[in-house]
């Protein structure tokens, strides 16, 4: 696997292949972007991020990449202040959370 870090994110390489809508891409300055037209056929390096892990009791979760909000009932959720873990239907309503999913057993 090959990994790129650009602004203290991890990216891993896809491939080089067409654009698409919300692609992440390296520009000829070595920088990454995200494409925001349409989809084309231009190709390009395509990178994806690497989604930022955590632990709580044996079982890893990652964030989703979705920005602090209240969660549903269904969801996983860190509250950033305490750094703790809280299944949505135990989250405070009033508090926004950043979403994480769990992905397997640590």
């Amino acid at each position: 696997m090959i990994t790129l870090i650009d602004d203290g994110k991890e990216y891993t390489l896809v491939g080089y292949q067409p654009m698409r809508t919300s692609d992440y891409y390296v520009t000829f300055d070595k920088e990454i972007r995200q494409f925001t037209g349409k989809s084309t056929s231009s190709t390009a390096i395509i990178v994806k991020p690497v989604p930022i892990e955590h632990t709580f009791g044996g079982v890893v979760f990652e964030e989703t990449g979705e920005k602090l909000r209240r969660l549903a009932v269904d969801e996983w959720g860190i509250l950033v202040e305490t750094g703790s873990a809280v299944c949505g239907a135990k989250a405070l309503i009033r508090l926004d959370y950043l979403p994480i999913r769990p992905v397997r057993l640590a």
